[in-house]
């Protein structure tokens, strides 16, 4: 060992990760004693414990000989063999406070070098006598017992009370235990619970396990006094009930109340402790029947909760599968209702027929948003909605949307503008069924609150996006208007479902409020947000601001600008009115057209002869849609590819149903109703990219 001369106490760096962590022992730092027992050997530093315990201040013990509080220091030859070889050694000592009481300590002895100098870190906890040890552990087990009463999950209430029970009589150190339920108006008790002696001492052949608080002795004078009872000499009490014959013996009793909001819900009694009760054993008793009923009261919480929750999710699924349903049946109708009107206005009608017929289509087309808010607002209140990404021309769709609202914003006299920078990337991977709704419901808003003047649609790239186009950019979508404008104290109000700006607009201007609320909800999911800026008869400025994967140049796939036709085309629909409208609209196109009301129709046709593009309803009977799809990509249909190109028609307009679609191999979903437009867009758009 090291001999050199230790460093002052002032710069002595002590371990101070030792005197955090031992915040019950004594900790003393010195140098390593010598066999012979150095009575010089100087205190360099001690932790709080260590003044509080042996009576010194800090300045006091630091520099103070180890001789003033241990007079043995002296260690046997195998603890320095242990500290050489191990690093560590353990021994019992004694040390003496400054008042000159004696602690017994058990020693932990660390060899730890610092700054160059051996140096011994003496850890030092007191011996507990025997009865404070007892009184600890028992303590310790009373506090374990709470606990365990505490965590009782998904157990019956039985479970729970015999278990407290049985912790009673043990804690008050009773023989036999019981407890008695308390009907509301108090009057009566029923035994709930027998602890485990009783039911084997108790020989009674039919115990009572009913009776009256008048006639249930020491019980019910619980119940009627409303507080605990002890009696230590029950064979000297007065007016006691004689007890039945194979009764267990009665010598002491303690019996308590359990009340709740003013109520006693139970009474609990134990019986013959070897030794008088006292208030230590009510007080006992009590916390660990309390915890056992709060245990009880909730679990049965929790257990109303899930079952309330298990409803709520039953009747969201309902109120989700009910609006679905409705909403299919009710497309399927005004897809041939728009259809066909779609097909007579392109005949030669008065100007009265094609206005009546221009109304009707207005009024087809208002009800199918509807149905699509409603059918949205349901997917965002049961979660399922989720975003469906893909490669699209970001500008092309923008333009297409712009085009198709065109004719509402020239029925108010209204100028509809597309404005985009110079910058904006062209191709992108994002959703773009979700951004053209969003869009169509602040441009629908914009152009029905404007009377006079412009609905704008500017589009750049966010501020903050960075160069590089190849990574995910911010795109801004601004609609701006001169219309009618919305008060500051609106401006949260109206993004709530079924919330429009004042009670006078429902009436001036109609609507189920639900848009702005869908078009926020959905931004959201995107990953992007909604901003509003508005003055009262100024107008308005709502902003969408949505991230995109931006599609470099070199990454976007050749296509064929020329479409082919006409194409040889085989129509997949159930429904005749749709059958019929489809039919002429595509041949209106100039397209062929066979048609056949069945999956399995539709595969037999295909194995027979040769077609460019299926077009496949998706609810159908024998065989439905997806189905035939499935075997079509199978490529389990003789002569027919398995990249066939399929479009699928259908009434289910909820995006996890389209993604369902999708994955079966349709190549694109359009949603019923639609219009000849919407029909005939995606018949180009997938057979260019097939191209």
């Amino acid at each position: 060992m090291s001999t050199e001369p230790h460093q002052p106490m002032s710069s002595f760096p002590l371990p101070h990760h030792l005197m955090r962590f031992h915040t019950r022992d004594i900790v003393l730092v010195h140098p390593p004693i010598p066999h012979h027992g150095d009575l010089c050997v100087p205190i360099l530093g001690c932790n709080k414990t260590a003044c509080e315990r042996l009576g010194y201040t800090y300045p006091e013990l630091e520099g103070m000989p180890l001789s003033t509080i241990e007079t043995h220091l002296g260690f046997p030859a195998i603890h320095h063999q242990t500290m050489e070889r191990e690093g560590v050694a353990r021994c019992q000592r004694t040390y003496q406070t400054r008042d000159g009481a004696i602690l017994h300590v058990d020693v932990q002895t660390y060899l730890e070098t610092i700054n160059g100098q051996i140096t011994w870190i003496t850890i030092a906890r007191e011996k507990i006598p025997t009865e404070t040890k007892e009184k600890n552990d028992g303590q310790c087990e009373y506090l374990d017992a709470l606990n365990k009463l505490m965590r009782q999950e998904d157990v019956p209430d039985e479970t729970v009370m015999q278990l407290a029970l049985e912790y009673g009589v043990r804690f008050t150190l009773s023989a036999y235990g019981s407890i008695f339920l308390v009907n509301q108006n108090e009057t009566e008790l029923a035994v709930h619970a027998w602890s485990s002696r009783v039911q084997a001492d108790c020989t009674i052949p039919e115990p009572n396990t009913f009776c009256k608080v008048t006639h249930a002795g020491l019980l019910g004078t619980t119940v009627q006094t409303r507080g605990p009872l002890i009696v230590n000499d029950y064979h000297g009490m007065e007016n006691k009930l004689d007890l039945p014959s194979g009764h267990v013996p009665m010598h002491r009793l303690m019996s308590l109340p359990v009340i709740d909001l003013g109520h006693i819900t139970m009474v609990v009694g134990v019986a013959n402790k070897a030794e008088d009760y006292t208030d230590d054993d009510v007080l006992c008793l009590s916390l660990l029947m309390e915890t056992a009923w709060r245990t009880l009261q909730r679990n049965r919480l929790e257990t109303e909760l899930l079952k309330t929750g298990h409803a709520a999710r039953k009747a969201n699924e309902a109120k989700s599968h009910f609006l679905a349903n409705m909403s299919h049946e009710l497309r399927t109708p005004l897809n041939g209702i728009l259809g066909m009107t779609q097909i007579l206005m392109g005949t030669h009608l008065t100007p009265a027929q094609q206005e009546y017929l221009s109304l009707s289509m207005d009024a087809g087309r208002h009800l199918t948003k509807v149905l699509n808010d409603l059918l949205s607002l349901s997917s965002v209140e049961t979660g399922v909605l989720e975003a469906i990404n893909s490669k699209f021309n970001l500008v092309e769709t923008v333009t297409e949307l712009i085009d198709s609202l065109m004719s509402n914003a020239t029925a108010k006299s209204l100028r509809l503008i597309l404005e985009k920078a110079d910058d904006m990337p062209e191709r992108v991977y994002g959703d773009a069924s979700k951004l053209r709704q969003i869009l169509i419901n602040l441009l629908l808003n914009a152009i029905k609150f404007t009377d006079t003047g412009e609905v704008k649609l500017t589009m750049k790239r966010g501020e903050s996006s960075p160069e590089n186009i190849s990574e995910t950019q911010t795109i801004l979508f601004s609609v701006s208007d001169t219309g009618i404008g919305i008060p500051s104290d609106q401006h949260t109000a109206i993004f709530d479902s079924f919330t429009l700006g004042e009670d006078y607009l429902t009436k001036q201007y109609g609507g189920t409020g639900l848009g702005l609320s869908i078009s926020r909800q959905l931004a959201r999911l995107l990953g992007g947000m909604i901003h509003l800026e508005s003055i009262p008869g100024a107008g308005s400025i709502f902003t969408l601001s949505l991230p995109f994967q931006i599609i470099a140049e070199g990454h976007s796939e050749a296509v064929c600008t020329k479409l082919p036709c006409p194409l040889k085309i085989l129509l997949a629909e159930d429904e005749q009115v749709n059958s019929i409208m489809a039919s002429r609209l595509l041949r209106k196109a100039g397209h062929s057209v066979t048609t056949v009301g069945n999956g399995q129709q539709a595969i037999d046709a295909l194995s027979r002869g040769h077609y460019d593009l299926v077009l496949m309803d998706v609810q159908m009977p024998v065989i439905n849609g997806i189905q035939a799809t499935e075997i079509i990509r199978s490529g389990a249909v003789e002569n027919v590819p398995n990249d066939l190109p399929v479009i699928g028609l259908t009434a289910f307009a909820r995006s996890a149903d389209k993604k369902r679609f999708l994955d079966a191999g349709m190549e694109m979903v359009v949603t019923k109703p639609y219009e000849a437009d919407e029909l005939l867009r995606a018949v180009s758009s997938v057979m260019r990219h097939i191209s």
